[in-house]
């Protein structure tokens, strides 16, 4: 599956952030600390929940939303965008 220049477009600043620092599986503040955001609610709201909605991340315990050890990771979807971004910013 490749990521259209449609995906792209529908992707806001908030979500394209996420999927840029996101390496590997991480934890919730880990991500905010990355991307030096303070307000919880304001980074669940506008960064994290847009991101999982769009399916370009997925919980690590999808069963368990508030597991102990939760993290985050890129899914299939959301490697190819990053791959996307990461090469458009380079040209």
């Amino acid at each position: 599956m490749e990521v259209s220049g449609e995906v792209t477009r529908e992707v806001n600043r908030e979500v394209t952030r996420v999927i840029i620092v996101l390496n590997g599986e991480m934890r919730r503040k880990e991500i905010q600390d990355k991307l030096q955001l303070k307000d919880d609610e304001n980074f669940r709201l506008n960064y994290i929940n847009p991101t999982l909605e769009s399916e370009l991340i997925e919980l690590v315990y999808p069963d368990t939303s508030r597991h102990p050890k939760q993290k985050y990771r890129l899914t299939k979807k959301g490697l190819e965008l990053k791959e996307q971004l990461t090469t458009n910013s380079k040209e």
